[in-house]
């Protein structure tokens, strides 16, 4: 048989390690992170990103920018904020394989600086559709009307 010591170390044995158990068991994460925090940002590098930022996503309002459709059939210019939208709205719309790839991309100036010298005549399509944008075609496709497909 076991002494009684011997029995007292061993139940405090046990009690020690059901304690140290409930301790790791439950015991919170810590407050604060342990991984290293850099260092707050001056206030002057935050205003130059945010300057950097605005000026991607908002044009100047003078600033012209031209979108030429991927068959080169049309261009489309105007302020560079609806060119944006207007590029968006025809990548989200059934003629989007028109508008798509590679060479299609918004670019600063205006279609009559870039290859299309003849505005669309006022039965085009695209001039019912983007108001704001003014609507350029080649030469090729000048006298060309979509409302009734003819020459």
């Amino acid at each position: 048989h076991a002494s009684k010591k011997d029995v007292d170390s061993v139940q405090e044995f046990v009690e020690g390690l059901s304690k140290q158990l409930r301790e790791t068991k439950f015991r919170k994460m810590p407050v604060f992170p342990t991984h290293v925090i850099p260092p707050k940002p001056s206030l002057r590098h935050m205003r130059a990103l945010v300057t950097r930022l605005r000026q991607r996503v908002y044009a100047p309002s003078g600033e012209v920018a031209f979108l030429v459709a991927s068959n080169k059939a049309m261009c489309l210019d105007g302020p560079t904020l609806y060119i944006r939208k207007a590029l968006k709205k025809l990548a989200g719309s059934p003629l989007k394989f028109g508008w798509t790839g590679s060479n299609v991309a918004i670019r600063k100036g205006e279609c009559k600086n870039n290859g299309f010298r003849n505005p669309a005549p006022d039965s085009h399509d695209a001039k019912q559709c983007y108001k704001q944008a003014t609507v350029w075609v080649p030469p090729s496709l000048a006298l060309y009307n979509t409302f009734t497909n003819t020459m």
